[in-house]
């Protein structure tokens, strides 16, 4: 057993997501490791791709657009 942050590291035939101290989902990386539910777990938008080479989950956080105020407006 291992606790991973780095989701790009669990190399395991099964994982087990945590939330707020609580599981939230248990089996294949593939199967867990999905764009809605990580998105709610880290309450930021992921993109989940495959690998190109192992073709295991890559998690990837997606970027968010500059946050535009009147002065950056004006610009």
């Amino acid at each position: 057993m291992a606790v991973l942050h780095d989701l790009a590291l669990a190399g395991a035939d099964t994982v087990t997501l945590l939330a707020d101290g609580r599981v939230r989902a248990v089996g294949p990386p593939a199967e867990v490791f999905t764009a809605p539910l990580l998105s709610e777990v880290y309450r930021h938008d992921i993109e989940v791709v495959p690998h190109p080479r192992t073709r295991l989950p890559l998690v990837v956080p997606r970027r968010r657009p500059p946050v535009r105020t009147p002065a950056t407006l004006e610009d």
